[in-house]
């Protein structure tokens, strides 16, 4: 009887461990998943700043490239061939800042993902370490 009592203490008493460490493991796992939530929404932010400072810089480039084409028409109204030669040389800026605006949206988009992937892979290590224990 004094050996059946010390297996059902001693069985007792892993059941409780076993409960205690898959205590601390989700514990463990819901502060993993908040860090990496809180890096994705840092990636985020940046990519999302990324886009704003690329759409404003576009949006000055067009708004000073509508003034300089203002001020061009209303000096070249006369000479028609300077004015056409003006456009053509506005047309070719735009088209380069327009480049260089789907060029900075795809690089913050590719860095985006690639954060993405990263964290998800690193969760999903943290998860996997954590279910091996």
């Amino acid at each position: 009887r004094g050996v059946q009592a010390q297996l059902e203490d001693r069985h007792d008493r892993l059941v409780a461990a076993i409960k205690d460490a898959e205590g601390r493991l989700r514990d463990e796992t819901a502060v993993a998943a908040a860090r990496l939530d809180a890096q994705v929404s840092a990636c985020r932010s940046w990519a999302s700043q990324q886009l704003r400072e690329a759409r404003d810089a576009l949006s000055g480039a067009l708004q000073g490239e509508v003034a300089g084409l203002r001020d061009v028409l209303a000096r070249e109204e006369a000479g028609r061939a300077g004015l056409e030669g003006a456009l053509a040389c506005a047309e070719g800026r735009l088209d380069l800042n327009l480049e260089a605006l789907q060029e900075r949206v795809t690089d913050a988009a590719a860095v985006l993902g690639a954060a993405d992937k990263r964290l998800a892979g690193e969760l999903a290590a943290e998860s996997a370490a954590h279910a091996d224990r």
